[in-house]
């Protein structure tokens, strides 16, 4: 086998392990929808719902000012030694143990202020809805565990790793289990009647506070919250770039969801709800992919272009035809999984396949660029595609959601080309969407 092809397969390899990981680490958001699906009300199932849509803010940028950098700066040349492993006064960067616990005491501190935050809207809300109260203290308290686990999780992909990564989120995945079966959740009780809803926060987020003990015995280092500050001040630039990048792509669909409710009711936004979660198997397995880019284009001595192309069009190409495929499923399967959520949704899956697999393309495209160390480039591409789209989807709500999700998708597959265009260039030069600093 020829030295390309054995890179080819190990890069392979390890991104394989991370899209397994991802969809181990789904499996705890999942498990805990499905919980409480079962056994709370409606007023439980949202209380929780808010809680857990805090939660993936949160992670989000403990990542962009914690461990982003490190897959950015750190990530292992693909055979275990870490690119960085080296003592500081060689280098002028910190060596590879100094920085993993840096970024991880960054997620950390990131977490305990947020809790902060969280805990007094707790306060301020637990005079208008007791049980939404209880779970945002549930939350706040779990935040800091919950962002250490996931930053774990990140180190072991820079690592070369993953799975070290797949055995912490399978740690997670265990307990939270044993714990909800065990507790008697699956017996078709409704405990949230009783206003202890909450109590499914801190059944999940056990998981995740074993699960940050076991990243600190497979590892064999430990977080350095005092090294929190510095580490920012050294990658300031960066993180503010892959905070803004996160803020952008999470916040685009949920502003156009939001734009539809209001022009044509909660009953269409919900079928965007639903439509997402029926191509969720797919958002899987890209989430995944996305998670490897950065340090596999890291490892790419800054010429990312055929990774991009061998990473980014499989899962975009998989997203469209799932699409297509669960859109000309007969309404009577459709309506056995999902009832009737399954009839508000129909018309959504194609138009929303196809601006999901534009982003798919537009946000592995732009980690390449990031883990190249070209971040400018990438923050101003997924800055202008994101503007636009909400911009579009926005003007495009009143036509209903599947119009909205096709008038999204052109940005999106504009951004989406001019970024893989980028990551093929050996070097940064000027084009559409931006210049070049």
């Amino acid at each position: 086998m020829s030295v390309l092809s054995q890179r080819r397969s190990s890069v392979l390899g390890r991104v394989g392990l991370t899209v397994l990981d991802q969809s181990v680490s789904s499996m705890t958001t999942l498990g805990v929808l499905l919980v409480v699906a079962r056994a709370t009300d409606a007023g439980g199932f949202g209380a929780i719902a808010i809680g857990l849509s805090i939660v993936v803010v949160v992670t989000g940028l403990a990542r962009a000012f914690g461990t982003d950098p490190l897959l950015v700066h750190h990530s292992s040349g693909g055979g275990g030694k870490p690119v960085s492993d080296l003592h500081e006064a060689d280098t002028g960067q910190p060596s590879w143990s100094a920085a993993v616990s840096a970024s991880t005491g960054t997620s950390l501190a990131v977490g305990a202020s947020a809790a902060v935050l969280v805990g007094l809207a707790g306060v301020s809300t637990v005079s208008v809805n007791v049980e939404l109260a209880h779970v945002l203290w549930a939350v706040a308290s779990l935040l800091p565990f919950l962002c250490l686990a996931d930053a774990w999780r990140f180190v072991s992909f820079a690592a070369s790793r993953p799975q070290l990564a797949i055995a912490i989120d399978a740690t997670w995945v265990v307990i939270f289990a044993v714990l909800t079966v065990g507790g008697g959740w699956f017996a078709g009780d409704r405990p949230s009647s009783n206003g202890q809803a909450w109590q499914l926060m801190y059944l999940w987020g056990a998981g995740a506070v074993v699960a940050s003990g076991v990243g600190i015995v497979l590892l064999g280092l430990s977080p350095r919250v005092s090294e929190a500050s510095s580490w920012c001040r050294r990658h300031v630039a960066l993180s503010r770039r892959c905070a803004i990048e996160f803020a952008m792509v999470a916040g685009a669909t949920q502003i156009a969801m939001w734009s539809v409710g209001a022009f044509r009711g909660l009953g269409e936004a919900g079928g965007m709800r639903t439509a997402a979660l029926v191509l969720g198997p797919v958002g899987v397995l890209a989430n995944g992919v996305i998670a490897a880019v950065v340090p596999e284009s890291a490892r790419s001595g800054g010429r990312p272009g055929g990774l991009t192309s061998m990473l980014a069009w499989p899962p975009a190409a998989l997203m469209v035809g799932w699409g297509v495929l669960v859109r000309l499923l007969p309404a009577d399967i459709g309506t056995v999984l999902l009832r009737d959520r399954w009839l508000d949704a129909r018309e959504i899956f194609v138009p929303l396949s196809v601006l999901n697999a534009g982003l798919i393309v537009a946000v592995v495209s732009s980690g390449a660029l990031r883990g190249a160390g070209r971040s400018p480039e990438s923050v101003r591409i997924i800055t202008s595609l994101t503007l636009v789209s909400v911009l579009v989807g926005v003007i495009a709500s009143p036509f209903g959601a599947p119009i909205t999700c096709l008038a999204m998708s052109i940005p999106a597959w504009v951004g989406a080309l001019v970024a893989h265009r980028r990551a093929g260039a050996p070097r940064p030069q000027p084009a559409f969407l931006g210049g070049i600093s």
